[in-house]
């Protein structure tokens, strides 16, 4: 089992699920179907074929798992806990926000039972809805829920611990989303910082945090302070993480954008094909990281005017994010505002209505009446119709899109 964890910290993913599955195996063997040794067994497999996008498979064997765990144990347990979180971050990345939302408050509900209202479990599922509420748009409960996962760890493991660090970093996440740059910048340093001291200069925790500092400054504009950020953390990467690990992929596709936001399309491209070599590898065909991938590259060639290839990746990305997201996600809503532009762009209109309005459908659906990437949509469709000469249908999209946004400044101001 630790050999698997081992592999799977590595990427070795197709390895890590051989060593899990042989576990299950003996475990099944020395100890039944009911002991909690095989319920820890099929987490690991189930956390391996998360990061597989094996969505379906991941939640039969967190079920199994919780119902060992109850057998065994009860309801008030700490491995019950851990693995409330685990069904909550797997609803997250499926894009079902508010399950994800339910376990992790049955997780604080009963974090608060076991071990009272001051604890790191606490700490760390308040971290992690922290993170839920930023994916959601819902800004000001992301900031409330990290601040007290922040106070928490700072009382319990003081301010130069890696978990303390961790939580800075989402912090700053939040605030990049709302815009409040002077404020992210600090929190992404210090974390950095205390990453350095405490793991060393090539963890790649550290590179992470690289990474999401360089983003800071590329969402400004400011190119210049984001590729030196880039580039430490593609070294620590690099060196840390097998060649074609998701992380690296995924700092090689925020360069990209970066290549994009000063002109170099080709380089863009050719990294985020490099990306996507790296995650179809990894993940294989049928993965939200491959979606968002030939996503990307269907975006990279709309802005070179190559409108045919756009809508082969775009249509493959969309095929992809159906399957993996059956019920809508953020991620799929992109997509489809993307065909729509291109749709646009070929005088297709009626096929570029029909896109956009099924984004807005889902991002409404999954983010909320007030998200700031509803403006993007709603500028789209209104865009779309006054092409046409159609400015009576645009003017109830402007009216909407300016209500978000006079939404969003509020919450910054």
């Amino acid at each position: 089992s630790n050999l698997g964890l081992a592999e799977q910290q590595r990427g070795n993913y197709s390895v890590a699920e051989e060593l899990f599955l042989r576990t299950i195996e003996i475990y099944r063997g020395a100890f039944g179907e009911t002991h909690p040794n095989l319920a820890l067994a099929l987490l690991n497999l189930g956390n391996v074929y998360q990061l597989q996008g094996r969505y379906g498979e991941v939640e039969s064997l967190y079920k199994r798992a919780l119902a060992i765990q109850v057998s065994a144990y009860g309801e008030q347990h700490p491995d019950v806990l851990a693995t409330l979180g685990s069904f909550g971050a797997l609803y997250q990345l499926q894009g079902d926000y508010n399950q994800a939302e339910r376990y992790f408050k049955d997780g604080l509900a009963l974090s608060q039972q076991i071990f009272g209202p001051e604890s790191l479990p606490m700490a760390g599922l308040l971290n992690r809805l922290g993170e839920l509420y930023r994916l959601a748009g819902r800004i000001e409960d992301a900031e409330t829920a990290g601040i007290k996962a922040l106070n928490l760890q700072a009382k319990i493991l003081g301010e130069n611990h890696s978990e303390y660090a961790l939580t800075l970093n989402n912090l700053g996440l939040v605030y990049s989303a709302q815009g409040r740059y002077r404020e992210a910048t600090p929190r992404l340093e210090q974390a950095a910082s205390i990453l350095e001291d405490t793991l060393g200069p090539k963890h790649p925790s550290l590179g992470l945090v690289f990474n999401n500092w360089a983003e800071l400054y590329r969402n400004q504009g400011n190119y210049a302070a984001a590729l030196p950020l880039y580039e430490r953390a593609l070294r620590i990467q690099s060196e840390a993480l097998q060649p074609l690990h998701p992380d690296l992929a995924t700092t090689l596709n925020n360069m990209a954008l970066l290549a994009y936001g000063v002109g170099d399309y080709d380089l863009a491209i050719e990294w985020q094909s490099a990306a996507l070599t790296s995650f179809e590898t990894n993940f294989g065909g049928e993965h939200p990281h491959v979606g968002l991938m030939l996503n990307n590259l269907g975006e990279a060639h709309r802005i070179r005017g190559d409108l045919p290839e756009a809508t082969t990746y775009l249509e493959r990305a969309l095929t992809v994010q159906r399957k993996v997201f059956p019920s809508g996600h953020p991620e799929t809503a992109l997509t489809l505002n993307n065909l729509g532009l291109v749709s646009g762009k070929r005088k297709q209109y009626e096929q570029a209505e029909t896109y956009f309005l099924e984004a807005l459908e889902i991002t409404k659906k999954t983010l909320g009446e007030n998200h700031p990437r509803l403006v993007l949509v709603l500028d789209n469709l209104a865009r779309l119709y006054y092409s046409q000469g159609k400015p009576q249908q645009s003017v109830p999209y402007l009216k909407q899109s300016l209500d978000v946004e006079n939404y969003n400044l509020n919450l910054v101001l």
